[in-house]
């Protein structure tokens, strides 16, 4: 699952798992943002994070001291991936996103979806297939051997 790590410093002041359910996140200094920064140079609005699939995007929200990504400026809004730096005020956003790159062979909107004869109980209504726990037993092997190969964690 993709996530924001926030640091001051070289500090981890806290970190923000992101949902495949959410689409959007506000980032900013008032408590009613998805993402609070106390930082006296972070905007009460200061950037708005938005979700397109497996990808982010960051736009600035016309904060007062600017938004950068890797130290280039964010005029509008800058595609940003797996292990970029995300600078707001004096506070470093780590983002981490390994399986950013990864394309499934279905959508998570696929798993319970029923096919065909499968798709139908013996009284000829609909039901849905359920994902077996040998099944995401898989998938979480597979997210902690991605995140061991984020970029984010990967040591020299």
């Amino acid at each position: 699952m993709p996530r924001i790590i926030i640091k001051k410093k070289a500090e981890v002041v806290s970190e923000y798992a992101l949902s495949t359910t959410q689409d959007s996140y506000r980032i900013g200094s008032d408590q009613e943002n998805d993402i609070v920064i106390n930082d006296k140079r972070v905007s009460v609005h200061h950037a708005l994070l938005q979700r397109h699939g497996n990808h982010y995007l960051i736009q600035d929200l016309n904060s007062a001291f600017g938004t950068y990504v890797n130290g280039q400026i964010v005029n509008k809004s800058m595609e940003i991936h797996d292990g970029d730096l995300i600078q707001v005020g004096d506070h470093t956003l780590v983002f981490d996103n390994p399986v950013e790159n990864i394309e499934l062979p279905f959508t998570s909107s696929e798993i319970n979806k029923p096919t065909d004869k499968d798709s139908l109980s013996s009284d000829g209504s609909e039901v849905g297939l359920d994902i077996k726990e040998t099944d995401l037993a898989t998938l979480e092997a597979l997210e902690e051997e991605l995140r061991k190969e984020s970029r984010v964690f990967r040591k020299p």
